[in-house]
């Protein structure tokens, strides 16, 4: 549209070209309000999913502490921890097993 409108600047009349830059503010409207939904669209996607994935962390780690007989599974805002104490790679090997085999 904007090519016709270059092209046709001597050649079109006052209204041809009145409706031809009002189609194109109208698609350009369209074509950002489609990328706006867009945007919200892979946003909420993307939350739903990250949500998802943070409750089977949490479920895991809870499995985990349960079966290991911990009193206290700290998973953010701690300081240090000792290897010894870190379960985080166990916690890593489960995931990535049922990963494996789901």
């Amino acid at each position: 549209m904007e090519e016709k409108l270059q092209q046709g600047e001597g050649f079109l009349s006052e209204d041809e070209r009145r409706r031809l830059e009002q189609s194109l503010r109208d698609g350009q409207r369209d074509l950002q309000r489609a990328q706006n939904e867009f945007v919200e669209d892979l946003n909420l996607r993307r939350n739903e999913r990250l949500g998802d994935i943070q409750r089977l962390f949490i479920a895991e780690i809870q499995a985990y502490g349960q079966a290991q007989n911990f009193d206290l599974v700290i998973v953010e805002g701690f300081i240090h921890a000792s290897d010894r104490i870190d379960i985080t790679q166990q916690i890593l090997q489960v995931l990535q097993r049922q990963h494996q085999g789901g």
